[in-house]
């Protein structure tokens, strides 16, 4: 990063040093305004903000009126970290599911054709280049990032970050872009080599409140069009945002299994440890043999291989990349305990299309039940947690609903909602026959356990859903360490 001394600009009045610009945010939860006075008191000189002067400012304090203030303060976040996004090739993937593992395939790739790599992910971050000898390892292991405390960073820290990977010898970066970011112009002045829409399913509507909102929030990435875009036309909202970025003059390659896709998947079949496939591109056809079970990776591995092509990168070298990768952690990883006849898997799916994903999956590796512990995370969409019921219900043969991170909400309301997608499961409701059974453990640790415990037959599979690579659950009142790998080694105890 820039040896940049003063002004700098903070958008945390904690974080003002004497001499700073304080940029007053207006969120749901809080309002920056509020924060002047403390601001100043750190030693702001200079206030950026929509609201007009207060008298009682004192007159050494500089009064910046701005239109949209989260503008303002990414405008100075690239200004100040002197726009590193110019200095990379900054590619970015957004989307319901499957960010996480899309960036990581991708960067894989480009650390395979010799472009160092950072990354800034769900599941961390990382400032340093990768070895490419060392590549795989380094993509697997959580020493080797930093926590994320957002999918995104604000624009300060992601300019910084940017400007730190760049001094640390990066040629490239990816990123994880979501929506609640592009609502809030944490990107904005981020220059974009490539950008990439996985897909759009019911999510995060308590933020955006409708489907089209939430739509509209993502194509941010690609409307206008600012760089070649990738995007999955299999999903009906990524084929009207195809449509919409050509009809905008902008690059698309599309990718899915539809024949009209110029990179195109066929041949699917899945193995205990592979999933293998044909792509087709340019009329050649490749066969495919990835280390990351399911139809779903395939499309993880297409955008990420889109990105690539895009980038000037051989079809050839992205093909050998992904094919050594292993699953990131927490996604549909395999978890093999010595003391049981089952095979669990802990996976990060936690809105109906992950599950529903990911369970038909395992479906195709199951010769036994097909367990699923899962709940559903408190102070988010509601709407969407009958939906997750139903896609278990359909298809699973045992569901365990549990609490994921209840946060300010009772985990039994949370639970009576997922039950509410679950035939048979209300007052004097009787199941269907060939319904698949269902136990009710308010306590995850509990839950884990007796999975364990009753998956007890040869073929069994159990998904643990819905935290993945989390290593915490988050209460009212606190936030206690829980890793589902963890409590499923040490049930099997």
């Amino acid at each position: 990063m820039n040896n940049i001394n003063f002004p700098r600009t903070e958008c945390d009045s904690r974080k003002i040093r004497l001499g700073d610009t304080f940029a007053a945010i207006s969120g749901e939860m809080q309002n920056g305004n509020a924060y002047i006075p403390a601001a100043i008191a750190a030693g702001a000189r200079e206030i950026i903000s929509e609201l007009n002067r207060p008298s009682d400012i004192p007159e050494n304090i500089k009064w910046t009126k701005v239109r949209d203030a989260r503008f303002e303060l990414a405008r100075r976040a690239c200004a100040q970290a002197d726009n590193p996004s110019h200095k990379l090739k900054v590619f970015a993937i957004t989307g319901t599911n499957g960010k996480t593992t899309t960036a990581n395939l991708l960067r894989a790739i480009l650390t395979f054709a010799n472009y160092p790599c950072g990354l800034l992910s769900t599941i961390g971050n990382s400032l340093y280049p990768l070895k490419r000898e060392a590549m795989t390892e380094a993509l697997n292991s959580t020493s080797t990032l930093l926590p994320a405390s957002n999918t995104t960073p604000g624009p300060i820290e992601l300019q910084d970050s940017l400007s730190i990977m760049h001094g640390n010898g990066c040629s490239a970066c990816v990123m994880e872009v979501s929506s609640h970011a592009l609502i809030q112009k944490r990107c904005y002045g981020t220059k974009f080599e490539g950008v990439a829409f996985t897909n759009l399913t019911q999510d995060h509507l308590d933020y955006h409140k409708t489907m089209e909102e939430y739509f509209k929030a993502k194509s941010l990435l690609f409307l206008p069009p600012q760089a070649p875009a990738v995007v999955n036309i299999d999903c009906k909202f990524g084929q009207r945002l195809a449509n919409q970025i050509k009809q905008f003059g902008g690059t698309v390659l599309t990718y899915g299994a539809a024949e009209t896709a110029d990179l195109c998947f066929s041949d699917a079949k899945l193995t205990a440890e592979t999933t293998n496939f044909t792509i087709t591109y340019k009329n050649q056809s490749h066969n495919v043999a990835l280390m990351l079970l399911g139809r779903h990776n395939i499309y993880n591995a297409l955008a990420a291989i889109g990105l690539a092509l895009n980038a000037g990168i051989d079809l050839s070298i992205a093909i050998k990349a992904i094919q050594q990768e292993k699953p990131v952690r927490g996604r549909l990883e395999h978890v093999k305990l010595d003391s049981s006849k089952a095979n669990f898997y802990v996976d990060y799916a936690h809105t109906p299309d992950a599950i529903e994903n990911v369970l038909r999956t395992l479906r195709e590796i199951t010769d036994g039940r097909l367990f699923i512990v899962f709940g559903a995370g408190g102070d988010r969409d509601r709407r969407k947690r009958p939906l997750m019921g139903k896609a278990a219900f359909n298809n699973a043969d045992y569901l365990i609903i549990t609490s994921d991170n209840p946060r300010s909400e009772q985990p039994s309301a949370i639970i009576e909602d997922i039950l509410e997608g679950i035939p048979g499961t209300g007052v004097g409701e009787q199941p269907p026959s060939d319904a698949p059974e269902v136990s009710i453990i308010e306590d995850r640790r509990e839950a884990i356990a007796y999975a364990v415990k009753t998956a007890n037959q040869p073929g069994d599979v159990v998904l643990i859903a819905g935290k993945g690579h989390e290593d915490y659950q988050i209460f009212a009142d606190h936030t206690e360490h829980f890793d589902d790998i963890e409590e499923l080694k040490a049930a099997a105890l």
